[in-house]
């Protein structure tokens, strides 16, 4: 039987929160659930992914898809090396597994939201 257990608590804006699991007990999912991003970001990743050459590296992908975020110091500090990207960079998108398929599209995902936020800086 499952049981979940669920302990009051704060999030900050400069905070990067972890959730541990064993594959398939819903981490994803769990997380689409609190956000209600899930259509939306399906939509986002399937353009993404589908429109970019599978054969390309992911620095080339990130080049490509968010390029001032990529470029930005600040987003390489909170965001690229907290999801571990750097050691993905010369990989092909076809040849990642399926957590660093969710790392990129995360990584992705957030350049795009940092282009807005930069932009309105």
């Amino acid at each position: 039987m499952f049981k979940l257990r669920v302990m009051e608590g704060e999030f900050t804006d400069s905070q990067i929160v972890v959730m541990l699991g064993e594959n398939g007990t819903g981490k994803t999912t769990f997380i689409r659930m609190l956000t209600r991003l899930r259509v939306r970001m399906q939509k986002y990743l399937n353009s993404m992914f589908l429109t970019s050459p599978r054969k390309s590296s992911i620095r080339a992908l990130l080049h490509q898809k968010i390029h001032d975020s990529f470029m930005h110091p600040q987003f390489a500090s909170d965001v690229m090396k907290p999801l571990q990207i750097e050691q993905l960079m010369d990989q092909e998108v076809v040849n990642l597994s399926g957590g660093e398929l969710q790392r990129v599209a995360s990584c992705l995902y957030l350049g795009k939201v940092c282009i807005i936020t930069f932009s309105l800086l």
